[in-house]
């Protein structure tokens, strides 16, 4: 859980990193072995979902999201 700006600016660096290095397996890995990338990409999968929840929490977005979904309920 984000608790300030300064863990959101590492989160988001941390965030570019992992989709960096996942670009770089479906890239070199997923044409020659699609079944492998899989496997190798579970774990960036993951972590990727997880801190772009975080993010969304800290910045509103799920907020957003919740309420606008309540809105139209009505």
């Amino acid at each position: 859980m984000l608790t300030n700006d300064e863990q959101f600016r590492q989160t988001q660096e941390l965030l570019e990193k992992l989709e960096q290095n996942l670009a770089s397996l479906k890239e070199k890995i997923l044409p020659i072995n699609p079944e492998r990338f899989h496997l190798m990409a579970e774990a960036y999968f993951e972590h990727i979902i997880e801190l772009r929840e975080e993010i969304d929490e800290y910045i509103g977005i799920r907020q957003f999201v919740e309420s606008r979904r309540e809105y139209k309920e009505y």
